[in-house]
């Protein structure tokens, strides 16, 4: 193979149409941002389907299939004495020009000028037409359905490789060149780049090769007359790799004996040479040419740089496609005159070097490296099966003591219940017996803040008991892909006694129901038998952290029993039976149309990221998988219906993302309806009040969608438990969570001792009750006013001590002049408090999201194990215990930014930056929730899930 190097630039016709056509020709060498990589049509095939993480080159070792031939990107032809003579390339049915990289450059290398056609035929494996007149939705050609597309794309490909001859012939001849645009080039570089084939190329030396479908349209070429505005090519050679002959007509006599017909060269796979009736005919139509038909070892594949996808060695795929180069060079060189010498150059080798008997040989250092995978993998698996075979035991149980007080617990309390001051597992291990004496932490949940304290705590610091009704903790933001099969529900959870095990702690399966402060005394609930019977118990504490969440609120809507929620595993699992039951009935011969249409209607009720989200799963696996395995009529009957009450979805983003957000839905055919509000829930209809956004003095309307299927997302409300803490204390007035000062201290309850976090909670800042103390504070002269020395300390400790507010008094001078009504540059106590009152109303209060659960737990394991250290050390020395704020700061809540998932495509929003994409952003999406998993095991199964899904789809089973 020569050391020719060759250069890529990408042309396109403008006729009646743009066409495509990828010119590989000898190049110049180091020219002015050039790069020695040669195009990679694995990559290019790879992001056609929109699979491009199937490129692990370095994982399968196949880097030598890439860059093989010192390759010059937009360099402009090689001037020589003798003109090059040309090839035309045809791409295979659902292939593309980009796929045959390494076949095409090897051609060029040797001195020809090769133009590679991109077939612009919809034939990919699946294509989205446009929307027909007068409809909205576009419409998928699949590449299943190729009988009538097998007949037509000869004819096309025929048309079109004549098209691009006689346009490459003027470009040559200097006699029309508006009919080329070279899109690779700024406008200075093209003339000169165009200009680089005057008088260069014999366009009357042309030889046609193709692949596939390709190399039946070469074929198809020689004994079908021209299209009219064109006259004959004039062919010299033609090579058919594996050429599809199947909707070819059988060539008429009249095509042997011509003199003009080239030389023909058919290079078949063992693939094609079984297919008993495809092969008679294609030898018996060369047996009437002047050709030869030979099979080599391969496959298929093996004629493009598809070989990487094969299931073989990188090595013996590649030696597949270097016969192949060897075979068609040998073909042209023997009946043409030697190509142009290219003398005078420093020889610039690729990768692989020129034997003497001519044929490509590795470097040895390529075995090594095509081993290395193999070799790594054997390690792998060889030290998992090594590892497996030391978790087998068999059980060897002693007998373990137990405190009587675990078996037989003493009642107390104002309701002379049992207390569980001791747990059945205290006396164990030495370890557990030496957290008898350390103060007693109780965790009220098992969610994001519950998960985030745990992991935030040392090991031996406190006696933690956590109780939650749920067993696991719950990957919450993926539970979308859950109700579709995207992943697994198991991948999604961790067992909460394994997290607790960390700290030496316990855990109890019960629901907290009451609470008695005085006697620090947490009320239970928990099961009796399987048979649903419950009893109640105390759980002593020292230190109790509320975090359980939230309900949904259901803003008096009427019928919210026949809504599914989306808050716990169980609700996925859930959604996705009754997902997959609609499917099914809709399926059935026997179900009436109007019924189908019903079953068919996904209605979610909330445009916030939970809602968006699962609407994005839902079209995707209606998209990708629905379509595949049931009836089609099922993809035209499928709708799905976001109702938000606000006129954006993800308002709470930027406006950006909510418009890029309604753009893909729109293309998604997901129906998005503003400005509603749902009325009423029933078994078969969901009824909205509608308002026109653009006339504020309109009237609402009412609408009725029909529903199989209602997701009701909007709003939170108080759980029981925080209902009932609501009740037992004063100064506590929010109506959907438990207020808590800046430390996250319960208000109302006693100093240091109930915690709230999460959901649960909300950071309550009135300043005005706190306008007395920080009065008598400041005003140091006791003047019964605060000059701007002394309203400058004032406002550095409530930024401070309100880290919500600390915002609001940034600019403390223009905040100073603007309070100070009588301009005596004082503020009297009145004006302070018009201040306070105002700056109150501006604090915004903290989302409910996992990503405000999670910072507040880990705020509270900070504070809670500095208050076990200095506690430890003020009774060494017999000192009083420091409040919270003697030692510590309070929470400030640090944004890191939101992302949702809009369907094979996602968003992120950062502090006013906004970033939204397709796959790169979904990887992005992907890599950061990958991250945030709480342990290496669900990190891997929640990877296996998604590569599960790319290679096998989603499950469809209930």
């Amino acid at each position: 193979m020569s050391d020719t190097p060759t250069s890529s630039l990408l042309l396109s016709r403008i006729i009646s149409k743009k066409q495509p056509t990828r010119s590989i020709i000898p190049a110049r060498q180091r020219v002015e941002g050039g790069s020695e990589a040669l195009p990679t049509g694995f990559h290019g095939f790879l992001n056609r389907l929109g699979k491009p993480w199937l490129a692990m080159n370095a994982f399968l070792g196949h880097e030598e299939l890439d860059g093989s031939f010192p390759a010059y990107v937009n360099a402009s032809l090689e001037p020589t004495t003798s003109k090059y003579p040309m090839i035309i390339f045809s791409h295979g049915l659902a292939g593309t020009r980009t796929a045959y990289s390494r076949y095409c450059s090897a051609l060029a290398s040797e001195g020809y000028v090769v133009l590679a056609i991109e077939h612009r035929d919809g034939s990919g494996p699946a294509v989205m037409l446009p929307p027909e007149e007068g409809s909205k939705s576009r419409k998928a050609f699949l590449y299943t359905q190729h009988k009538n597309l097998s007949y037509a794309h000869p004819w096309r490909s025929r048309a079109e490789v004549y098209e691009v001859y006689h346009s490459f012939r003027h470009l040559v001849l200097g006699t029309v060149t508006n009919e080329i645009t070279v899109n690779d080039l700024p406008e200075p570089k093209r003339e000169e780049w165009m200009s680089s084939f005057r008088d260069q190329v014999d366009t009357d030396n042309l030889s046609l090769t193709g692949h596939s479908f390709g190399g039946g349209t070469m074929i198809d070429i020689l004994h079908s007359p021209p299209p009219a505005a064109f006259g004959r090519l004039p062919v010299k050679r033609i090579i058919a790799l594996d050429p599809w002959i199947d909707p070819l007509p059988t060539p008429s006599m009249s095509t042997t004996g011509d003199p003009g017909m080239p030389e023909t060269m058919v290079i078949n796979s063992p693939s094609f040479t079984l297919w008993g009736e495809h092969f008679t005919r294609l030898r018996s139509w060369v047996d009437k040419v002047e050709g030869s038909l030979m099979t080599i070892l391969g496959a298929n594949q093996s004629f493009s740089d598809f070989p990487l996808l094969a299931p073989t060695s990188p090595s013996v795929a590649l030696g597949y496609l270097l016969t192949i180069h060897e075979l068609s060079t040998a073909f042209l060189k023997r009946d043409l005159k030697s190509a142009p010498s290219l003398k005078g150059k420093e020889p610039d080798h690729g990768r692989f070097a020129q034997t003497e008997d001519g044929k490509m040989a590795g470097k040895k250092g390529s075995v090594v490296l095509h081993l290395l995978p193999i070799l790594g993998v054997g390690v792998l698996v060889g030290a998992i099966l090594f590892h497996d075979a030391f978790t087998y035991s068999e059980r060897h149980v002693d007998r373990v003591p137990a405190n009587p007080l675990a078996l037989h617990p003493r009642t107390g309390g104002k309701k002379n219940l049992p207390i569980l001051e001791v747990n059945l597992d205290e006396e164990e291990e030495e370890s557990k017996r030496s957290m008898k004496g350390k103060p007693r932490l109780v965790i009220i949940g098992g969610g994001w803040g519950a998960v985030a304290l745990l992991q935030s705590l040392p090991t031996q610091a406190y006696n933690v008991t956590l109780i939650s009704p749920q067993t696991y903790f719950a990957f919450t933001p993926l539970l979308p892909s859950a109700c579709v099969g995207t992943v697994e529900s198991r991948s999604l959870v961790e067992p909460l006694r394994k997290l607790v095990a960390r700290v030496r702690g316990h855990y109890l399966m019960g629901s907290a129901v009451d609470l008695d402060m005085a006697e620090r005394l947490l009320e239970v609930e928990m099961p009796r038998d399987q048979g649903g019977a419950t009893t109640r118990c105390y759980v002593p504490y020292d230190k109790l952290v509320i975090a359980v969440g939230s309900a949904s609120n259901d803003h008096g809507v009427k019928g919210l029993e026949h809504c599914f929620q989306l808050k716990t595993i169980p609700d996925a699992q859930a959604i996705r039976r009754r997902i997959m039951t609609n499917l099914e009935l809709a399926s059935l011969p026997t179900t009436p149309p109007e019924d189908r249409k019903r079953l068919l209607s996904f209605v979610v009720c909330g445009g916030g990221p939970t809602g968006v989200e699962f609407a994005a799963e839902l079209s995707d696996m209606m998209a990708e998988d629905v379509l595949k395995y049931y009836p089609r009529v099922l993809g035209s009957e499928v709708s799905i219906h976001v109702v938000q009450s606000r006129d954006h979805i993800l308002n709470t983003y930027s406006e950006k993302i909510s418009q890029y957000a309604e753009q893909k839905f729109a293309r998604n055919d997901v129906n998005i309806i503003m400005n509603a509000r749902v009325q009423e829930v029933t078994p078969e209809k969901v009824t909205l009040t509608v308002k026109d956004s653009k006339d504020k003095d309109a009237k609402s309307r009412i609408e009725e969608i029909p529903a199989g299927f209602v997701l009701w997302s909007t709003g939170i409300a108080m759980q029981p438990f925080t209902k009932r803490l609501v009740e037992l204390l004063p100064n506590q007035f929010h109506s959907k969570a438990v207020q808590t000062d800046g430390f996250l201290r319960v208000d109302g309850a006693p100093r240091g001792t109930v915690y709230a976090v999460g959901d649960a909670s909300t950071i309550y800042t009135n300043l005005v009750n706190d306008l007395l103390e920080l009065w008598d504070k400041f005003d140091a002269n006791g003047d019964n006013t605060l000059d701007f020395d002394e309203w400058q300390q004032m406002a550095a400790h409530i930024r401070k001590r309100y880290p919500l507010a600390s915002k609001n008094f940034e600019k403390i001078r223009d905040i100073f002049d603007q309070y100070d009504k009588s301009k005596e540059k004082k503020l009297t106590l009145n004006e302070c408090a018009e201040m306070f009152s105002d700056m109150s109303k501006k604090v915004t209060t903290l989302p409910a999201t996992a990503q405000v659960a999670s910072q507040q737990g880990k705020y509270l394991g900070g504070m809670f194990t500095k208050l076990a250290k200095q506690t430890r050390v003020l009774r060494d020395n017999d000192m009083p215990d420091l409040d919270d704020e003697g030692y510590y700061d309070p929470f400030s809540y640090s944004h890191l930014g939101s992302l949702a998932y809009i369907g094979n495509s996602a968003v992120f929003d950062y502090n006013g930056y906004s970033f939204m994409g397709g796959l790169l952003a979904m990887y992005a999406w992907r890599s950061i929730y990958w991250s945030e998993q709480t342990s290496m095991r669900t990190r891997m199964l929640l990877m296996l899930d998604w590569i599960k899904r790319g290679v096998f789809g989603r499950d469809l089973s209930k």
